[in-house]
Formats: structure tokens, C-alpha cells, sequence
């Protein structure tokens, strides 16, 4: 793993390999997975970040919604855990063929249960990976939903960091099918939802250890953040049956990674939160220029420079090692 002397970790980057397409494809019977997207080879993804300036890869794979229909996939399919171990596999090679380059967020199929717990230790403890993946809800369940919450404790057990990835929120399907609103909004708001509902439910409270590294600037929540703790203000029925401080004290605990952002809104999620926050480009789903558009913006920051190392590589550093052990 590389120090974080000058070094850049990209902590949101989406691999899609042709050795991970086939051996998906070899597990799961859906005939066109994956075939919607532009599969890069891993050398093909080393030398791009070396041309751009990126020392390690902390890759993702993108949630198996994104690749298929939902009708043909849900979250409780038994297809979602078989793939989340074979993409799970697949990172660990890729961590071990190429250390120091690639780290790894382990897919998990949080719907699953008991199963999804054990495919989370496993990916950490056996496979070495560096933490885990869950998307904002799981066919329209939120993460607060009783069910999860064996597994958060567990999470909370491991001290794991928790890359938090939107997915279409209900309405998707309808509303936020036109103009690319799914993209614009969708996205943003369901990141926003899911983390407001931890941390009112009093899940964040009660779980201190859960580290959750958060897509796109935390969605809306550093320009909401005062409306965010209206109703606590306000005690308003059922605001503070949870929690004994305003939700912002516990979204102040996440990390926000800089993907698809611009200098102005990242400082002020820098403002709400301190140093934060950590280098992500969403490469390659952003557009043609986003990692040159991200170093820009986050260079373009009024931050002192060992905040900027922070974000750049030391945050996720910390946390990676963390995972770890």
C-alpha cells in the first residue's frame, strides 16, 4: 500500500474489466450482462491513472443494478450474492497482482442477511480487501430498515469503511426519466435520504464505528444542512426519540469524496465537515475530461496543503488500513 507522501488514492473508480465481465457472465444466467458497457482491460485502467496523475485505484464494482434490468436481478435474487463473490474474488487478485496500485471495495449483497455478513468478513478478513460497497437502498428498503441491522452491527464491529454509492431512487422509472433527472437529482437525493434516515433513526449513534465514505460531495447534504436539523430544532414528533444531538453532529463522521463536484461546492462541504473529504472521480462514468476536471477543482480549493494531502491520499490511507485490521 502506497505511503501518503504526495500520493493520489482515487477512492471512486468503477472497474470494468473484460476478465470481470466473462467471469460474471460465466456465473450469473443473463445472457447481455454487461454487455451495455465500454470494458477496459486492468492495464488499460493502470496506465490511464498514471498518465492522469493517480498513484492507487480504490476500485468499486458498480452494483449489479446498473448492468441489468431489475426485473431480471432484484437485491434478494440469489444471483446478487453469487456475484458478489465472484466480483469479490476477482478484486482480491487484482489487489494481489498489482499491490499498491489497486485496493478494493467488496461488493455485498446486503439484502441477504446472515449471508451477506459472512461474504463481508470473508472479503475483508480472508480476501484482504480494504472495505465494502452497499448502495443507498435495496429495492426501495432503506439502509435504516430493521432487517439491516444485524449487519451494521456487525460493520460496526469490524470498523469497516463503507463507500456509499447511489442508486435510482423510487420514481426513477417516471419522473426522473427525462432530461437525465435520475443523473441530476435522482442520484444526489437518494444519497441524502438514505443518510438523513441513519442518522435520525439513531443508527449513526448507536453504531459509532460506522465510517461511511460518501458519493458526490454527500449528495445535498452540505447545502441543506441547516434544514437538515429543522425538525430536530423544532422537536418535532419522532425527531429526538433517537438521537441525543442534531443529525448533522453524525453526518460531520462521513467522508465525502470530491467526484463530480466543483471547487465552490466543495468548499462548502469543507466547511460543513473540516478535512473530510477525499479524492474520487467516478471515472470512467463521468465526463471525458472529470478526472482532469477533479484535480482542478480540488487543487483550486483556499485549503491549507495537509488538508489537501488528506484528501488526496491520507484520509483514505487512514481508513483503508483501518479496514484492515
Amino acid at each position: 500500500m502506497p505511503d501518503s507522501n504526495n500520493k493520489v488514492v482515487d477512492v471512486h473508480h468503477h472497474v470494468i474489466s473484460p476478465n470481470l465481465a466473462k467471469a460474471i457472465a460465466g456465473c450469473v444466467p443473463i445472457p447481455d450482462i454487461l454487455k451495455r458497457e465500454r470494458l477496459v482491460t486492468e492495464e488499460e485502467q493502470l496506465e490511464a491513472a498514471e498518465r492522469n496523475g493517480i498513484d492507487t485505484l480504490w476500485f468499486s464494482f458498480r452494483t449489479i443494478k446498473y448492468y441489468v434490468r431489475e426485473k431480471e436481478l432484484s437485491a434478494y435474487s440469489p444471483h446478487s450474492l453469487t456475484v458478489a463473490r465472484t466480483v469479490n474474488d476477482y478484486s482480491a487478485s487484482m489487489c494481489q497482482r498489482y499491490p499498491g496500485r489497486f485496493m478494493a471495495f467488496a461488493d455485498v449483497s446486503l439484502a441477504h442477511g446472515e449471508a451477506a455478513i459472512k461474504e463481508m468478513v470473508r472479503a475483508l478478513k480472508d480476501l484482504g480487501l480494504h472495505g465494502i460497497l452497499l448502495q443507498t437502498n435495496y429495492d426501495g428498503k432503506p439502509l435504516d430498515a430493521p432487517e439491516f441491522r444485524p449487519f451494521f452491527e456487525e460493520a460496526n464491529r469490524l470498523r469497516v469503511a463503507i463507500h456509499l454509492h447511489p442508486i435510482a431512487p423510487l420514481g426513477a422509472d417516471t419522473v426522473l426519466r427525462d432530461y437525465s433527472m435520475g443523473m441530476i437529482l435522482g442520484f444526489p437525493s437518494d444519497t441524502t435520504l438514505s443518510m438523513v434516515r441513519l442518522a435520525y433513526s439513531g443508527m449513526l449513534e448507536q453504531y459509532p464505528d460506522l465510517t461511511f465514505i460518501l458519493s458526490h460531495a454527500g449528495g445535498l447534504i452540505p447545502f441543506i444542512w441547516w434544514r437538515i436539523n429543522m425538525p430536530y430544532s423544532g422537536d418535532r414528533p419522532g425527531t429526538r426519540d433517537n438521537i441525543k444531538a442534531p443529525p448533522t453532529d453524525y453526518l460531520k463522521r462521513c467522508y465525502y469524496d470530491t467526484a463530480l463536484s466543483d471547487t465552490e461546492s466543495l468548499m462548502l462541504t469543507h466547511k460543513r465537515v473540516g478535512d473530510h473529504l477525499m479524492f474520487g472521480t467516478d471515472n470512467p462514468y463521468g465526463p471525458k475530461d472529470g478526472v482532469e476536471h477533479t484535480f482542478k477543482t480540488v487543487n483550486g480549493m483556499d485549503i491549507p496543503d495537509e488538508t489537501k494531502a488528506k484528501i488526496m491520499s491520507g484520509n483514505a490511507l487512514a481508513l483503508a488500513n483501518r479496514s484492515q485490521s
